[in-house]
């Protein structure tokens, strides 16, 4: 049974699992949230065309978990275990250097000095970090390059305990390294937590 700790925070010791011990807790963080003015989200042809080349064309895998696309198409291998571990039901793309919603507020000058620097030291083969970005090439790049979309499963990116706009980056990146064991003792310590917060 969990107990609960006491402190601001509320922690809760976490359950022992039978085949790993883990302990940890369920902590609510306060996060201010800023967005510039901008329209409500629209999937643009840019952006729609490029999904569909990272996730159905290259059927690239999840950051984490590995799953891609054409796994996810197939019924039989979706609801295997070991092959979806964290049972996803379709792929993603999430923009990991600046969100959409946050476009509107890119200094054009600081991200030509920084960011454009450091993808035109990254990919010199690439024309458009060779010269100063506008407003409008920094826009279409935001939303439509592969430079700044990660290719996510639904869980990875949006899930309460495992996605990236939910969870903590140190918390979030090391979980493709995890084993079983360890992903089995969080899942049923989840379980356990949801249920007990219900009743």
């Amino acid at each position: 049974m969990l107990n609960t700790l006491t402190g601001p925070e509320k922690h809760i010791q976490l359950l022992s699992n039978e085949i790993v011990k883990i302990h940890g807790n369920f902590a609510k963080f306060e996060e201010a949230d800023f967005y510039p003015e901008h329209n409500k989200r629209k999937t643009s042809s840019g952006y729609r065309d490029i999904h569909h080349k990272l996730v159905v064309e290259e059927n690239r895998p999840c950051l984490i978990c590995g799953v891609t696309h054409k796994l996810l198409s197939d019924s039989t291998k979706k609801q295997d275990k070991k092959l979806n571990p964290y049972s996803a039901k379709q792929m993603e793309a999430h923009h990991h250097i600046v969100e959409w919603s946050l476009a509107n507020a890119i200094d054009i000058d600081k991200f030509n000095n920084t960011m454009r620097i450091h993808l035109m030291n990254k990919h010199k083969d690439t024309p458009l970090y060779q010269k100063e970005m506008s407003q409008q090439d920094i826009l279409d790049w935001v939303d439509h390059s592969p430079d700044n979309l990660w290719i996510l499963c639904d869980v990875h990116h949006r899930h309460n305990y495992f996605g990236i706009h939910h969870v903590t980056y140190p918390n979030w990146a090391p979980q493709n390294l995890f084993t079983e064991e360890f992903l089995d003792a969080i899942e049923k310590n989840i379980s356990h937590h949801e249920a007990s917060t219900k009743s």
